[in-house]
């Protein structure tokens, strides 16, 4: 019986799914004939450093493109905004090297996009407002974009997100505001925040305490002390993981004072470090 089930699904979904290796010869690729493939992964031959242009791409749903070798990307900002016209179904979006500076403004035609992961971003500074325009966005992956400035103020839009990470983003310096209207949150990964004060710009240490369906946190504090009006509003129920870097000046006073200013002594797995890039992966529980 089991043959049979898996037999008829193989059947149902032929030619949905492909996986696509594109050799350095290659400059572009099209979709077979029929336009039947819903997924489609692409895989970059080492050594390829020509960006590569798909097309036939309208009733795609997810789409992964990954290359391995070339820092200057194997997709360019004018070949994406081609897509982006083309493959308004898409529900996944995932690259790795991409090789624009910035996300074309199309990236607001993907209405149903619901997941965007973009890594090694080498030469990514901004991000659109068009990309908050994607109400129905729940994760949002940035990583390894070093050069990524800031995110846009417009992010608060994004309601439904559930995951953020802006992992090795080092040069992003503060958060938006807004990313406090992200109530749906329960990953936060590369978060920086300001312990100081509330900044009326920045995302604040008090800001957390709308997130309150988070569960895993990694963040970056900035400043030199830990202001306790603001950060006693913090109590994050549902957090089982928090990963902290600081500077000397807060490490100074000790983990424990540290995780009892933030409300966050029995959080089951925590880690602070200092003079550390954040990794977005956490220690064996404190209480073991």
């Amino acid at each position: 019986m089991h043959d049979l089930v898996h037999d008829f699904a193989l059947f149902l979904t032929k030619g949905e799914f492909q996986m696509v290796m594109v050799s350095e010869d290659d400059k572009s690729m099209k979709m077979n004939s029929e336009r039947t493939c819903r997924h489609l992964k692409v895989m970059i031959a080492g050594g390829h450093c020509s960006p590569v242009s798909i097309s036939d791409v309208e009733k795609l749903r997810s789409l992964y493109v990954f290359g391995y070798s070339s820092r200057d990307g194997v997709i360019n900002d004018g070949d994406l905004r081609n897509l982006l016209n083309e493959a308004r179904r898409l529900r996944v979006l995932s690259i790795s090297r991409y090789g624009g500076s910035t996300i074309p403004e199309e990236i607001g035609n993907l209405l149903h996009l619901r997941y965007l992961y973009l890594y090694s971003g080498f030469h990514l500074k901004r991000l659109p407002k068009a990309l908050c325009r994607l109400h129905n966005l729940r994760i949002l992956v940035l990583c390894l974009c070093p050069n990524l400035e800031r995110l846009p103020d417009e992010v608060e839009n994004l309601v439904n997100l559930t995951v953020l990470c802006t992992l090795d983003c080092s040069s992003l310096t503060c958060y938006p505001k807004g990313v406090r209207r992200l109530t749906r949150l329960t990953q936060l990964v590369g978060l920086i925040v300001r312990v100081d004060c509330n900044d009326p710009q920045e995302f604040s240490i008090g800001d957390l305490a709308n997130l309150k369906q988070l569960a895993v946190l990694s963040m970056k504090m900035m400043g030199n002390t830990i202001n306790v009006e603001e950060s006693k509003k913090v109590k994050l129920q549902n957090l089982q993981e928090v990963d902290i870097l600081v500077n000397e000046a807060i490490a100074g006073a000790g983990e424990d004072t540290i995780l009892e200013s933030l409300n966050m002594s029995s959080v089951p797995r925590c880690c602070i470090a200092t003079n550390y890039r954040m990794t977005g992966r956490f220690s064996t529980p404190r209480n073991e």
